[in-house]
């Protein structure tokens, strides 16, 4: 009966210090805490379980090669416990764009990977001429145009002074390579 009593002791001194802890348990298993009950039964309960760390992967689409975060300290020291539903917001990466803003898993044990996938973005050149000439001409106010590479974008023609546009817009796939729109305008006659 004796040690039946120092098992209980031991029992609820163990479960007091684990719970009360302010430091977590190094283990990568979760600590079981025996809680004596009013009735002398235990209960075994996994009371508290350890942090996991979280690995964020960023690649270039369709390719093995590993791309580095504009800000590394996103990616870094990021953290959750067992069971607990994490999201983790896309880094940003110069020269690359992802459609996805953040993503979201349940932390579990062992390996917490989260993967993202950039594809590249590249300048569009957009062109203005007079129609018929080789004559270039200049926008009100010129746009950067921009875009990820693979993806279809829309092009709105530029406002030019005393000049319509044939087309108003156009449909433009971008490549991995030189990228030109060319749009050819007509002069506004008076009276027109």
């Amino acid at each position: 009966m004796e040690i039946m009593k120092q098992k209980k002791l031991l029992y609820i001194l163990l479960a007091s210090a684990v719970l009360t802890s302010l430091t977590l348990p190094t283990c990568m298993d979760p600590v079981i805490v025996k809680v004596a009950k009013a009735d002398g039964d235990s209960d075994d309960s996994a009371a508290m379980t350890k942090l996991q760390p979280v690995t964020v992967k960023l690649y270039k689409q369709d390719t093995t090669e590993e791309l580095t975060p504009k800000n590394p300290a996103e990616v870094e020291g990021i953290v959750g416990t067992v069971g607990e539903l994490k999201w983790v917001k896309t880094p940003e990466v110069e020269g690359f764009g992802t459609d996805a803003r953040s993503k979201g898993f349940i932390i579990k044990y062992g390996n917490n990977e989260v993967v993202f996938y950039y594809t590249e973005i590249k300048p569009v050149t957009v062109k203005l001429y007079k129609q018929g000439t080789t004559e270039e001409l200049t926008p009100i106010s010129p746009d950067e145009v921009k875009g990820h590479v693979g993806a279809e974008i829309t092009v709105d023609a530029p406002r030019v002074e005393g000049f319509q546009p044939e087309q108003a817009k156009m449909e433009y796939k971008v490549v991995d390579g030189d990228n030109e729109v060319v749009f050819y305008y007509s002069e506004i006659k008076p009276g027109n």
